[in-house]
């Protein structure tokens, strides 16, 4: 691991409420070369930066998030994310009761400025709940929008293979 990042956990607290009275959780930050460490939580979760780049690993997958993309990631799925310089990223986590009719693999996507302006939104709800109608209207909105992005293909594969985890080894001493 770099020793230039810093551990970094606050977000990911979020995706491990399970409250289906509040069914989404909007959270904004900007961090500066910090890691977010392989783990996993029962809320799904949507990930976007409006600046920088998040570098994201899920299983054998790597992808190389920038602003124009969004990264989708099911429930239950173990990722890791890294920020690189100055990264402005929204997260939201989506409780498992509203999880149905949503993608079960992870990838990214090209993120449209409907989405875009929804995750905004429901950012500016809080974290604490007590959610009044037109809140959770946006936020069926926001779901619904949810079911309909499609991949890009901007993922690197990665390998188990040893010969290559030791050229890699290797070349990052």
């Amino acid at each position: 691991m770099n020793s230039q990042y810093r551990t970094y956990r606050v977000a990911t607290d979020f995706g491990y409420q399970v409250d289906s009275s509040i069914p989404v959780i909007g959270y904004t930050e900007t961090v500066n070369n910090e890691m977010c460490i392989s783990h996993s939580h029962p809320r799904a979760q949507l990930i976007y930066a409006t600046r920088g780049v998040m570098n994201v690993v899920v299983g054998n997958n790597i992808w190389v998030v920038n602003p124009l993309q969004g990264l989708w990631i099911p429930s239950g799925v173990e990722h890791q994310v890294t920020f690189q310089k100055d990264v402005n990223y929204y997260s939201v986590f989506i409780d498992p009761s509203a999880i149905g009719g949503l993608p079960e693999k992870s990838f990214s996507f090209d993120i449209p400025m409907f989405l875009k302006q929804l995750v905004f939104k429901i950012i500016s709800f809080g974290t604490s709940g007590n959610l009044t109608e037109s809140q959770l209207r946006i936020i069926y909105v926001f779901l619904d929008e949810l079911a309909l992005i499609v991949p890009s293909a901007t993922f690197l594969p990665t390998t188990n293979d040893e010969r290559v985890a030791e050229s890699g080894r290797t070349f990052n001493e």
